[in-house]
């Protein structure tokens, strides 16, 4: 239970099942779609781009919403 409360952004257990048997439920790291997809998610989050706030960054001079 204390792994299902201690997750972190963009990690989730999955319970997967391939129509046959069901697999152990496995830890998986996930990447928001606006991160480059050519950065692995470990070099990510070494370099802080996970980080609490996983909102899209706005780019300087944007438009405020």
């Amino acid at each position: 239970m204390k792994a299902f409360t201690e997750l972190k952004n963009a990690q989730t257990v999955t319970l997967a099942y391939d129509g046959f048997n069901p697999h152990p439920p496995t830890l998986m790291y996930l990447k928001p779609y606006f991160l480059d997809v050519n950065k692995s998610y470990f070099r990510q989050l070494a370099d802080g781009e996970l980080t609490n706030d996983l909102r899209p960054r706005q780019e300087e001079g944007g438009n405020a919403a």
